[in-house]
């Protein structure tokens, strides 16, 4: 037929070249950076709300409870918490490890 042949088989050990696995370089600085700020800023809401809260009365969390703004929680898997913000049937709560959205007020 007098075609070129243009495939060619896949190279096979040390000489193959590694795939990319993820961020390298200045991207990998950035997104740590960017995980240390998130973590820094966390951990500060947390310490000022126990700090402005450690007077507030500490309630067991029930989702049959209504909950109000800046209380206490005491939650039996996630640990003590502080309650954010609240809405009709949900509450925002900042746990030590992370904020997490809780349900509430359900009957």
């Amino acid at each position: 037929c007098g075609s070129a042949k243009t495939w060619r088989a896949p190279k096979v050990g040390a000489a193959a070249k590694p795939k990319s696995t993820g961020p390298r370089g200045a991207a990998l600085k950035a997104r740590a950076n960017a995980e240390a700020a998130r973590t820094a800023a966390h951990n500060s809401e947390y310490e000022t709300l126990a700090k402005s809260l450690e007077e507030a009365p500490e309630v067991s969390y029930n989702m049959k409870n209504k909950f109000d703004k800046e209380m206490r929680l005491k939650h039996p898997k996630f640990g003590m918490g502080y309650i954010r913000t609240v809405q009709p049937e949900k509450i925002e709560v900042v746990f030590q490890d992370e904020v997490r959205s809780l349900v509430h007020n359900r009957r």
